[in-house]
């Protein structure tokens, strides 16, 4: 369990792209960790909902309120579909935190996705991932 949550190590590596032993060091018995990179900090951070701060110094708040509800639904489950449309034509294993950071710039950008605008998004999503070196 990592941070008190029902999560192991393996669920944190999956989740910001890194393989398991990596990260085995980052959290020890009860003492704050000095082996993570700011980037991979950031990502644990978020994945665990908690502050760079806590993790690497056991101070200050232990969770990060969540992000403000008001979400059109029908327009996520849109986003959704055409993000993981292009994660699955593009024939790549794509990190969780890089489908969210899609999804969420697809959503903010969007006002409303019609079907031409979504298969345009999704094209260019394909683009994209087609640049990238994972399998």
């Amino acid at each position: 369990m990592l941070m008190g949550l029902d999560l192991t190590p393996a669920d944190l590596a999956r989740a910001i792209g890194l393989q398991q032993g990596s990260i085995s060091g980052w959290f020890g018995k009860g003492k704050p960790t000095k082996m993570i990179s700011g980037d991979n900090l950031v990502a644990t951070a978020r994945f665990l909902r908690t502050s760079a701060e806590y993790i690497m110094t056991g101070d200050g708040a232990t969770a990060i309120a969540s992000q403000p509800v008001g979400l059109d639904l029908g327009k996520l489950s849109t986003v959704l579909a055409v993000v993981e449309g292009a994660v699955k034509d593009s024939r790549k294993a794509v990190p969780v935190e890089f489908k969210a950071r899609m999804i969420q710039r697809v959503y903010e950008s969007q006002h409303a996705l019609t079907a031409d605008s979504a298969s345009a998004v999704q094209a260019a999503l394909a683009g994209l991932l087609e640049t990238l070196g994972t399998d």
